[in-house]
């Protein structure tokens, strides 16, 4: 059984920011479609403005907007749930990192007048309900604009959080603020800044100058990192660093690799003709992804047609020569076609999505641990932007803004493969189907039946271990009653209107309230044969029980003649039948009720069953008089006065 994953749209639009520090009603309209794109001279990247994460099972959306960072989450159908608004506390956004443990956030500001007073990095450390905890800072750290022309991204290893991003350095003479690549390590557990690379060194050591992208990444324990690099060198860097990755210092001589030389530009310096999209490690080998022109000759990079290209440095030969790239898609300058950077999503240890755009249409496809393509290259339904997809149920998931809220895509990264596996009703619960895919163990639930219910024989379920108190299915398991209605059948005061029912609601009549209150007392034989009322007949149920009651001095009938055995009951005489059966007894205090009037026959009872516990009346002011018992109030007053 497959299931097909579909569009949702979360529909609320809010139009500008909710105040900082509420919440929101609402998503937040933003707009970052084709954010990801970006072609060098002409549009250089930038920080990852849009974040998005699977915690708890919710889908938990971070984005800068303005001078906030808006923080919603949404449940698995991408149906909006919460949101907040976090100021940020410097005025250049960097970054969010949404770990475990911990959230990461990483602002800066300008320092225009070059002062090494001035805080130009912060990292805030928040927990998971974004709530700040503390932060590292850096000041002056040879930066003029923070992450100019570049991105940032994170990494950890343990207690150290790595951070790679860039930044326009201070006039170096020429009257020129060059750009470069920034390098922090951060200690988390006190948020110190332990390893910095912030002024200007060589490619040795891990320098990139004009560096247009960033990638950190922790492989086991080896630190890596990828730069776009238009100088020096001019090429797509993949560096490895000398320590371990977890050490609290980077800094030292690195190794690097030229993963993608790029040709000179017959146009502007700066024109690349690549964009870098993805860094990933697999079992065997480091693994770039991004859109370029072939290099094959000079032109003007700018406009130059680009493809879709992987490429693969091994883990045991981390050389310019063993290094492949691997072009997945072939479009000449004829075919008019221009392709985006292609985000990278790694699936498992050696197998990865890739999804870019191609004149606003989107592709997408996998790779192997080796780069290459697995089947062909599929055209999608959505759109892209600077939302990195991530993996959740074997689906690639990102959202897009386009001047509204946030619109989520999600995309199989493999045909599902469910299994069934059948829970079966029981006699409470009801049953259903869940369904596992064997490949990437998404799972939901269907196919539900109701709870079978209890198949009672006597007092015992024949399906469970269940067990109750009487045989009547209409007598539920803790009522008020149902003791009473257990005490009264197995001491033969009733058997109920049938073997399955009770009738707790039934009204009592004359007859079977004096009836029960003869069984009640052993049935005993009456004195007198002699029956002085016409509407009692010989060999009735309830004959004897008559006779006994107006020996007892329990009732003496309507009058001489009449007994009104099928005269419903009500509480007073109930209550009064049995005061006398058990004596007549005093008892003290007087009546709370309005509707008890004083030296009425039932004053007394009354009273009397109060205080015993027998009933409280209906409320607190009302003992209903002349409201007709029922057969479960009545075994109650019995089991309550004789058990």
């Amino acid at each position: 059984m497959k299931r097909i994953i579909s569009l949702f749209l979360a529909l609320v639009l809010v139009c500008g920011l909710v105040p900082a520090a509420s919440a929101a009603s609402g998503p937040v309209a933003s707009s970052n479609i084709d954010d990801h794109f970006y072609i060098n001279a002409g549009r250089f990247y930038h920080p990852v403005y849009s974040n998005l994460a699977w915690e708890n099972g919710q889908y938990v959306r971070a984005e800068a907007i303005g001078s906030n960072l808006v923080v919603e989450t949404y449940d698995r159908d991408f149906r909006f749930l919460s949101g907040q608004t976090i100021p940020l506390e410097l005025p250049v956004f960097g970054g969010v990192r949404m770990d475990s443990d911990y959230n990461f956030v990483v602002v800066g500001q300008d320092n225009l007048n070059e002062d090494d007073s001035v805080e130009v990095f912060r990292i805030i450390r928040y927990t998971k309900d974004w709530q700040k905890v503390d932060h590292a800072s850096l000041f002056g750290a040879n930066t003029y604009i923070p992450f100019d022309a570049g991105s940032l991204r994170f990494d950890r290893s343990g207690d150290i959080l790595y951070i790679r991003t860039a930044h326009e350095m201070y006039d170096s003479g020429d009257g020129l603020h060059h750009q470069a690549n920034v390098m922090l390590s951060v200690r988390i557990s006190d948020m110190t800044v332990t390893d910095q690379l912030t002024e200007v060194l060589n490619r040795n050591y891990g320098y990139i100058s004009h560096s247009f992208n960033q990638f950190v990444r922790v492989d086991g324990d080896t630190l890596l990192a990828v730069d776009h690099g238009d100088a020096l060198p001019r090429s797509v860097v993949l560096i490895k660093y000398g320590r371990k990755a977890g050490e609290e210092q980077f800094y030292g001589r690195v190794s690097y690799v030229n993963a993608l030389p790029i040709a000179n530009s017959t146009g502007h310096y700066n024109d690349t003709g690549v964009s870098v999209g993805g860094f990933e490690c697999s079992s065997t080998d480091y693994l770039i992804a991004g859109s370029a022109y072939d290099m094959s000759e000079t032109v003007d990079l700018m406009y130059a047609h680009r493809n879709i290209f992987v490429t693969t440095t091994p883990k045991d030969d981390f050389t310019d020569e063993a290094t492949v790239i691997n072009w997945l898609t072939d479009y000449s300058e004829s075919d008019g076609v221009e392709v985006s950077p292609p985000h990278m999503l790694k699936l498992s240890a050696d197998r990865f999505f890739l999804t870019w755009t191609e004149n606003d249409m989107q592709k997408y496809c996998f790779v192997d641990g080796r780069g290459r393509l697995e089947g062909d290259v599929k055209t999608g339904t959505g759109d892209l932007s600077d939302c990195v997809p991530i993996l959740v149920g074997g689906n690639a998931v990102w959202y897009v803004t386009d001047r509204s809220a946030p619109v989520f895509y999600a995309l199989p990264t493999h045909d599902h493969d469910y299994q069934a596996a059948v829970t079966a009703p029981t006699c409470t619960e009801g049953g259903f189907t869940t369904y596992t895919c064997a490949e990437c163990g998404d799972s939901y639930v269907s196919d539900h039946t109701a709870p079978l219910g209890h198949d009672w024989q006597g007092l015992e379920c024949s399906r469970c271990d269940a067990t109750r108190k009487t045989p009547f299915e209409d007598v539920p398991s803790g009522s008020f009653y149902e003791d009473a209605v257990s005490w009264a059948v197995k001491n033969g005061i009733t058997n109920g209107t049938d073997a399955a029912h009770f009738s707790p609601n039934a009204p009592c009549n004359r007859a079977q309230v004096v009836t029960f209150l003869w069984r009640a007392a052993g049935e005993p034989e009456p004195a007198s044969t002699t029956n002085p009322f016409a509407d009692v007949q010989p060999g009735s149920f309830y004959a004897k029980a008559v006779l006994w009651a107006v020996e007892e001095g329990i009732t003496n009938g309507l009058d001489a003649a009449r007994f009104g055995p099928n005269e419903p009951c009500n509480r007073a005489q109930v209550v009064t039948f049995l005061w006398r059966s058990v004596g007549r007894p005093d008892a003290a205090g007087s009546s709370p009720f309005t509707d008890v009037q004083a030296g009425m026959w039932y004053e007394m009872p009354i009273r009397w069953a109060v205080e015993k516990g027998i009933t409280n009346g209906l409320t607190a002011t009302e003992f209903g008089v002349n409201t007709v018992c029922n057969r479960a109030q009545i075994v109650t007053f019995l089991y309550r006065t004789f058990a």
